[in-house]
C-alpha cells in the first residue's frame, strides 16, 4: 500500500506537475486529492473483479444495471476524469498565459503533450491515466521486489547504506 502510494505520489508529479499527496497523513492532502486515490483504487478494483468473475460478460449486465462493483466502477471512473480534466485545464490555461515555447519547457508528461496543441482534452485525459494505471502497480511491483531481493543480501544492503551515507555527507 505504502509503495502504491508512493508510485502514484510520484507518477502524477511527472505525469501532471501535481503531488496528490498520497503518502501525507490524513487530513493533511486536500480533500481532492484523497477521493482521486480512493477512486484510482476502486476503479482498478472494479477492474479486477471483471477478470476474476467465472462469468466474464456479467460485468456489462451489471454495468447496465447499475449493479456493484459496476456502479462503483462508473462513479470512480468520473472522479479519475474529473481530477484529469481539471489539471488538463489548468495546463491548457497556463500553457495559453505563458506562451507555447513556456509550456515546451515545463517538466510534467501533461504539459509536453498539450504544448503540441494536436491533443483533444479527452485524448490528454486517456493518455495520462492509461500512463497512470500503468505506472503505479509497475513501479509498486519492482520496489517490492528491490526491497524483498535486497532484505535477503546483507552484503548489497550494507554497500547501499555506505553509497547513501557517502552522498548524504557529500551534500
Amino acid at each position: 500500500d505504502v509503495l502504491e502510494r508512493f508510485a502514484l505520489d510520484n507518477i502524477c508529479r511527472v505525469a501532471f506537475g501535481e503531488d496528490p499527496a498520497c503518502l501525507a497523513e490524513e487530513g493533511i492532502a486536500a480533500p481532492e486529492s484523497a477521493e482521486f486515490m480512493r477512486a484510482f483504487n476502486d476503479a482498478q478494483s472494479a477492474t479486477m473483479a471483471r477478470f476474476m468473475s467465472p462469468v466474464k460478460s456479467l460485468w456489462r449486465l451489471k454495468k447496465f444495471l447499475n449493479m456493484e462493483p459496476e456502479r462503483r466502477m462508473g462513479e470512480a471512473v468520473g472522479t479519475v476524469h474529473g481530477y484529469a480534466d481539471r489539471i488538463i485545464r489548468e495546463r491548457r490555461a497556463r500553457g495559453e498565459a505563458a506562451g507555447l515555447a513556456a509550456c515546451r519547457r515545463d517538466n510534467d508528461f501533461l504539459s509536453r503533450f498539450a504544448a503540441t496543441g494536436e491533443h483533444s482534452d479527452e485524448t490528454l485525459r486517456d493518455v495520462v491515466t492509461n500512463f497512470l494505471l500503468a505506472g503505479r502497480d509497475t513501479t509498486s511491483s519492482a520496489l517490492t521486489w528491490f526491497f524483498w531481493l535486497v532484505s535477503t543480501r546483507p552484503d548489497v544492503e550494507e554497500k547501499i547504506v555506505r553509497e547513501v551515507r557517502a552522498v548524504r555527507r557529500a551534500s
